[in-house]
């Protein structure tokens, strides 16, 4: 009996490990244009807002927003054809779902928000983070970085439209500089190798 549940954990272990091996992360970019427009929640200007409400096109369809384009894991969905529905939210804040596409194929819950220091009264700058999820089988929830940009063309303008990507690639600024370290190391192997070649 001891050896037969000895065998059946082995084998349950393996299929675990198996279904885990399997499972890759999501990867790529995917950008979304609007359809619908947006307004602004807490102040009458980029600056002063406090957070977005997207609003259905002119039709009250529901969807805000279409996919541009995708690449990586996100290079199965349709452009143009797909549509993102876009929920609300607070800056410094998130929500589940942030956005899904009409698909189901991909969603984004957005854990962080935040305005960019390049905002002003007429350009909107917001990023985030949060995670990728998948309704494909096979790909894990991964990290992701939120981007939303938007313009008007005078401070008073209630609606405007907005361009928007979540991408699992970190961008340029959120990388960390060595300070020259990988050179300095570069350099000591180098060095190694001349003295190991000089003795040889």
């Amino acid at each position: 009996m001891t050896k037969y549940l000895k065998t059946a954990a082995a084998v349950g272990a393996l299929a675990f490990a198996a279904t885990q091996a399997s499972a890759v992360p999501i990867s790529g970019t995917i950008n979304f244009g609007n359809i619908g427009i947006v307004a602004l929640t807490g102040g009458a200007t980029f600056t002063t807002a406090t957070g977005l409400d997207f609003t259905p096109d002119c039709t009250r369809r529901t969807p805000s927003s279409i996919v541009t384009s995708g690449d990586g894991s996100f290079a199965v969905v349709v452009p143009i054809a797909t549509t993102a529905s876009f929920k609300d939210f607070n800056f410094g804040g998130g929500n589940l779902n942030e956005w899904t596409l009409s698909s189901g194929q991909f969603a984004f819950d957005l854990t962080t928000s935040a305005k960019s220091g390049t905002t002003t009264d007429t350009f909107l700058n917001v990023s985030g983070t949060g995670f990728v999820k998948s309704s494909i089988a096979g790909l894990d929830t991964t990290p992701g970085f939120f981007s939303l940009t938007a313009s008007r063309s005078f401070p008073g303008q209630l609606t405007f439209s907005f361009q928007a990507s979540t991408s699992t690639i970190p961008p340029d600024d959120n990388r960390v500089p060595d300070g020259g370290a990988t050179a300095v190391l570069l350099g000591l192997g180098v060095l190694g190798l001349t003295v190991a070649k000089r003795r040889a």
